[in-house]
């Protein structure tokens, strides 16, 4: 499990595409694109505007607030990413990484989780996330 911290997104995720880590968890990230797709499935306003912010120009980013509405994305297009808050409306903890995965087996999770949060990041490293 890595600490991404402030605006470690961007460097976390350019070693996913670039660095010793391609091929998260088996799976080649594509490389036909020239910017990657990343769907941010983020309930916060704030930390949405965070994220943007560390990946703006590397990543292609897709934000959606609720997991009905991830659903819909990754019905419809395909990423090469998805980072994942795990407290969702109508949604929260483990439950959403497995019905994230059930929707997107082939795509990379990373997880979101606050400070206090560790102990379920630690949990969903586990079963893979």
């Amino acid at each position: 499990m890595r600490n991404v911290g402030e605006c470690g997104y961007k460097g976390f995720l350019k070693e996913l595409k670039e660095g010793p880590y391609q091929g998260f968890c088996g799976k080649q990230l594509s490389r036909k694109n020239a910017i990657p797709k990343v769907l941010l499935v983020e309930d916060n306003p704030e930390d949405v505007k965070q994220v943007e912010r560390c990946l703006e120009g590397e990543f292609q980013m897709v934000c959606v607030d609720s997991l009905k509405k991830a659903g819909a994305k990754l019905g419809k297009e395909k990423f090469e990413i998805v980072l994942l808050n795990l407290m969702l409306p109508n949604s929260d903890d483990l439950r959403t990484l497995a019905r994230v995965r059930e929707m997107a087996p082939d795509v990379p999770i990373v997880v979101i989780t606050a400070a206090e949060g560790r102990k379920m990041a630690v949990q969903a490293v586990r079963q893979g996330g």
